[in-house]
């Protein structure tokens, strides 16, 4: 064997050496960033629980539920004609309208969100859905267009994971 080919070979193995190396710290940093994706998804998803669970937003699902139910009973549609209510609904409602631009954004952990939130979701989609339809057609046709998917996909979550059982706004105002 002559020089000329021992040479060869050493520039075919330190090649192989490269490209293994190459290969490995490509697989490495793609394993980091996957991993930073997930914190990140992660911490989001724990800053939407407290802000979707905060004590604030907490009473105004007590309230949405306590006046969703005596409309109900009284054979009206659910459409917050009370001042205090509709202002506690406008707040909850842009509250759930960034999660749904979170969730639409693919920001949030999903399973997490519906595992933990799902059923909420699907409550407070049912609970103020005519009042947010009527908003629609009366003066403000992207309203909640995120949330709305959001609660699309919570139910699509829940029936897969729960069967087909969607669950109802809460009866006298209580929460989670």
């Amino acid at each position: 064997m002559n020089i000329s080919n021992i040479m060869d070979l050493l520039a075919v193995c330190a090649l192989a050496v490269s490209v293994s190396v190459g290969v490995m710290t490509g697989v490495f940093f793609y394993k980091v960033a996957q991993a930073n994706v997930q914190m990140l998804k992660f911490g989001t998803t724990i800053k939407t629980f407290e802000t979707i669970s905060g004590k604030e937003n907490k009473e105004r699902w007590r309230k949405i539920y306590i006046e969703y139910w005596k409309l109900k009973s009284q054979g009206k549609p659910v459409i917050f004609e009370d001042k205090v209510i509709k202002e506690e609904t406008y707040r909850l409602r842009e509250a759930l309208n960034q999660v749904g631009v979170l969730f639409n954004a693919g920001l949030l952990d999903n399973k997490i969100l519906f595992d933990t939130f799902g059923g909420v979701f699907i409550k407070l989609w049912t609970a103020i859905r005519e009042d947010v339809k009527h908003d629609l057609e009366a003066r403000n046709p992207e309203a909640m267009k995120f949330f709305e998917k959001t609660y699309n996909a919570a139910v699509k979550h829940r029936t897969k994971s729960n069967g087909s059982v969607l669950p109802e706004p809460h009866r006298g105002g209580e929460v989670e």
